[in-house]
Parts: C-alpha cells; sequence; structure tokens
C-alpha cells in the first residue's frame, strides 16, 4: 500500500551532488520485514552506473532493504520535475541533486523532513552513500571523474589526473567551496554572465559585480529578510 509521507532531510555528497531523502510515496515494511526504497537519480550514464553500484552494494550488505531505481533528465527540466514532485507528495523516497543553492530552491525545510516508516532504511542507505564502502562501490564500476571527499576513501590509480590533483588540494585542506554553496541564492542569469566572462567579452571583476547585483535582485523579489 502506498502512504504519503515525508522523510529525512540529508545533504551527503560523494561527489558534487547528493542523495536526499525526500518527502513522497513509498511502501510500508513487507510482512517478512523487508523495506523497499525509491531512488531518483539523474539520466546521464556516469550517474546511472554509479547509482546502480551504490545501490546494488548496498543491497547485498543489507539484504531486507530493496532499492528501486528510476531516471530523470537532466538541466532546468529536472529541476522542474523535482520540484513538481516534492510539491504534490509523489517524490520518491531517495533522490540524486545538487547540494548548492538549487537545493534551497526546493523549499528543503518544508518537503525534506523526517517522519516515515522508511526513515530508518533511508538513514541507512545515505550513510553509505558518505562512506568509505559507498566510494569503494563507485570505484568498482566507474572511474572516478573527481576527487573524494569522504574520509579515508581513496581514488584508484587509474584515475584520471584531474582528479588526482584536485585530491592533493582536498587532502591538504586547501580548498574553499564554491559560491552556490555559500549563499542559499543563484542569480537567474549566472549563465549568461559566465559565459560573456569566458568568452572574454566581460571582464572577471565586471562580470563579479554583476552576478552580486543579480543575487540581491533575486533575494529581493523572493522577499528574503536582509537584502
Amino acid at each position: 500500500m502506498k502512504t504519503s509521507h515525508r522523510t529525512l532531510a540529508a545533504a551527503l555528497a560523494v561527489l558534487a551532488t547528493s542523495a536526499l531523502a525526500s518527502c513522497g510515496s513509498g511502501s510500508e515494511p513487507a510482512a517478512d520485514g523487508t523495506v523497499t526504497l525509491s531512488f531518483m537519480t539523474g539520466s546521464d550514464q556516469s550517474t546511472v552506473d554509479t547509482s546502480k553500484a551504490l545501490a546494488n552494494a548496498f543491497m547485498k550488505a543489507n539484504p531486507t532493504i530493496k532499492i528501486n531505481m528510476e531516471h530523470q533528465l537532466g538541466g532546468s527540466e529536472g529541476d522542474n520535475v523535482v520540484k513538481t514532485r516534492l510539491s504534490t507528495g509523489e517524490m520518491t523516497d531517495v533522490f540524486w541533486y545538487n547540494s548548492g543553492s538549487l537545493l534551497q530552491a526546493l523549499n528543503p525545510a518544508q518537503t525534506l523532513v523526517d517522519l516515515t516508516e522508511n526513515l530508518d532504511a533511508a538513514k541507512k542507505f545515505l550513510a553509505f552513500v558518505a562512506s568509505s564502502a559507498g566510494t569503494e562501490a563507485v570505484t568498482a564500476a566507474v572511474r572516478p571523474a573527481g576527487p573524494y571527499r569522504i574520509k579515508g576513501s581513496k581514488l584508484p590509480d587509474d584515475a584520471i589526473q584531474v582528479a588526482k590533483d584536485l585530491q592533493a588540494y582536498l587532502d591538504k585542506g586547501a580548498t574553499s567551496p564554491a559560491l552556490e554553496f555559500l549563499s542559499p541564492i543563484k542569480g537567474p542569469s549566472l549563465e549568461q554572465i559566465t559565459v560573456a566572462v569566458g568568452s572574454g567579452l566581460t571582464r572577471p571583476a565586471e562580470g563579479a559585480a554583476q552576478y552580486d547585483k543579480d543575487v540581491e535582485k533575486q533575494a529581493k523579489q523572493l522577499g528574503l529578510a536582509g537584502w
């Protein structure tokens, strides 16, 4: 039987995105105690392979928890699907999403809270995603495209060089979060501004100033305090 419920909010990053538990429809435990979680991920092959590796490794270690996967489109179309399903209470138990400023647009205080019979299973899966066992499962299935942020996890010898270079900075603590992880607001004109800077049409300092104004405008339109 399907029931509408809310589950745990958590941002547990493996690479640049997060597996999150959500408000949605999930199944009650079966008579034998088996729990089924629904898991929505991206549709690009790398994300599909990564998610499948995590789900399969987790189910092997936790035979009483079954994970059913489904895939969504990327970009703004995929974002709209996530927002719609969260607002209607039809979201999967767990979903893969960017953990930066885009997450704030989902109104996580209302759509990502804990109240479900699947809570323990969802928490267990999210903890696995953010563990060294999780990254080992990913490494066995997919060649890492970036560094690992999970303590105790190591890149394989055949990882691409850029991943190794970035890992060295992370290991030394010589990194800082990107702007989208420091501010809950993402200016709607960011893409156009960065393209102009990247193509040399706009100087970097000018582009930064434009983005600051873009973010301020967005915050005021949303009626946020302090702007």
